[in-house]
């Protein structure tokens, strides 16, 4: 060793997003009070600081009841009227599901009021939903589904073998333990079953500036970029199938919304939404 040299110490620890051990590498960045690190295994942006449970379970309980998730309400006073409340991308997403997926048992991660799980129903799936908000739950087994709850610290209780596919719609950034609920998710498809995810695309975004309060922790804890989202579903033994960004959008009447749209199409913009579809390999986590 060089006599003026000095060892510099790296802190290694199990990443919680890709389940390695990895150097932590932090940003010197505080998103609403949040110190955010970045794994140098997967790469992913996530929160060095994890909010309380009960701090969790209260806010989506009341963002669903009375809170900012007006979009989630209006779709059960519609779902109550025997009203779709779905859009036609998620109505696309599922009839691909439906070319590959190898049964019709079909589980979803954070269903939210049941949009996706009612047209699920109506085209023939066996469907199961969890959800860490009581007042979600509530508003899916109001609509006829089959809606179970989960403590938000914890992982969905999901049975081996019990699904041919599993979705999760704009949930992995919510999750602190997300090397523990790729590991459940894996270990409940049937071997060449399915995980379909979207998430927000961290590669679309300026710095801090440019995130809303709602893509912050406490409420968002990780982030994702098309690279890492597919090292992450590589590290659990999916096979990742498609990883892209989302590009359709049906445009509001208005011309802010029609702008976004056309730059979407035209790769103008950075896309907002990531998608992933990826296959359960055959080896047990």
């Amino acid at each position: 060793m060089h006599p003026f040299s000095r060892e510099v110490r790296i802190e290694m620890s199990v990443c919680r997003v890709c389940g390695r051990e990895s150097a932590k590498k932090p940003l010197n960045l505080l998103a609403n009070g949040y110190p955010l690190v970045s794994c140098t295994t997967c790469t992913s942006v996530l929160s060095d600081k994890r909010p309380s449970p009960d701090e969790l379970a209260a806010m989506y309980n009341q963002l669903f009841s009375t809170g900012d998730y007006e979009q989630h309400r209006e779709e059960f006073r519609r779902l109550q009227k025997g009203e779709p409340a779905w859009g036609m991308y998620r109505k696309r997403m599922l009839k691909r599901i439906e070319r590959m997926a190898p049964g019709k048992r079909l589980i979803e991660i954070g269903g939210g009021t049941g949009a996706f799980g009612v047209l699920a129903k109506l085209r023939g799936w066996d469907y199961l939903d969890y959800d860490v908000s009581d007042a979600a739950v509530t508003f899916a087994r109001h609509v006829g589904l089959q809606a179970r709850t989960f403590q938000v610290d914890q992982c969905p209780p999901l049975p081996p073998n019990s699904a041919d596919v599993v979705v999760m719609w704009e949930v992995l950034e919510h999750v602190w333990n997300v090397h523990e609920y790729l590991v459940a998710i894996h270990n409940a498809l049937v071997p060449g079953g399915l995980l379909v995810l979207s998430t927000p695309n961290s590669g679309s975004l300026r710095g801090l500036e440019g995130w809303g309060p709602f893509s912050l922790p406490p409420i968002h804890c990780n982030f994702f970029t098309a690279a890492s989202l597919a090292k992450v579903l590589q590290e659990h033994a999916f096979q990742a199938r498609s990883v892209y960004g989302r590009r359709l959008y049906l445009p509001r009447p208005n011309l802010a919304s029609i702008r976004m749209v056309i730059g979407h199409v035209l790769r103008l913009v950075p896309a907002e939404t990531l998608i992933g579809i990826a296959v359960r390999h055959q080896r047990n986590l």
